[in-house]
């Protein structure tokens, strides 16, 4: 763990890529409360890598976690080809629990929590999952069924943002599953990833890893696979309307680092 005034430790793969450095996640200021005021960021080193293409965030973000939990260092292939074990098909289509068969692969404990538990039919109508919702859903479905036998840990229910906070201060990392839009205008991943759409509602689906938080509890510190910067920072509050917008489900995963750090 690093505790520090500023975001430290935290190396890109890929500095000198193309991208629009305007990032807004650069934040939202909050200023510190007297309660906090003995309080020091928490930051938790993570390599940064940067995703090839609109749909891999959230292996991304599963490679970035199995690394900073003291495992190997994944190459997007080896991820790839954990994830097809499961049935990811070739439709560049990746749900939140294919990534907890990814880090089960790898041996890292997690906490999957989810407000619903399967590919809820609501989702069908939504352009941003229309493409493969048909053949998603059924595997996606199985998986949920073949939880407990698949050794996955899953718990339906929203988790509150003190919760979160409290866990990134106390060892913890987390993949959290992000309506884009809610943070940055489609237009920003459309600049990066031509390709990129958001749906009819303006939904745009992304996988962030929070890797730490202010000494106030107002800012997060996370990993995003789609900005250049090694670290960005959003407010809380950002984060929650972000985390909680409709097509997300609530998806989290929560990990406690393994590297006895």
């Amino acid at each position: 763990m690093q505790n520090a005034e500023a975001p430290q430790g935290i190396s890109s793969d890929n500095a000198n890529a193309n991208c629009d450095a305007t990032d807004e996640a650069s934040a939202d200021n909050t200023s510190a409360s007297p309660e906090a005021s003995d309080r020091q960021d928490t930051i938790w080193p993570v390599r940064h890598i940067r995703q090839a293409s609109t749909w891999d965030c959230g292996l991304v973000c599963s490679r970035m976690l199995i690394e900073a939990c003291g495992g190997p260092a994944v190459s997007e292939a080896e991820a790839l080809e954990v994830a097809k074990r499961f049935g990811v098909l070739d439709k560049e289509s990746l749900w939140t629990i294919d990534i907890c068969c990814i880090l089960n692969h790898y041996n890292v404990p997690h906490t999957f929590c989810t407000t619903y538990t399967g590919a809820s039919e609501e989702l069908k109508h939504e352009s941003f999952y229309a493409k493969t919702f048909s053949d998603d859903s059924i595997r996606v479905n199985q998986l949920f069924a073949d939880a407990a036998t698949n050794g996955l840990e899953i718990e339906k229910r929203k988790v509150p943002m003190a919760e979160l906070v409290a866990h990134l201060r106390g060892g913890g990392l987390a993949i959290i599953l992000i309506d884009g839009c809610k943070l940055r205008p489609p237009t920003w991943y459309e600049s990066i990833f031509p390709s990129a759409e958001s749906d009819d509602t303006g939904y745009y689906g992304h996988f962030l890893l929070a890797c730490g938080v202010d000494a106030t509890g107002t800012v997060l510190f996370l990993a995003d696979p789609a900005s250049q910067n090694p670290v960005v920072k959003w407010s809380t509050e950002r984060i929650d309307v972000a985390r909680t917008a409709r097509g997300t489900d609530d998806d989290i995963i929560l990990v406690l680092r393994q590297d006895g750090s």
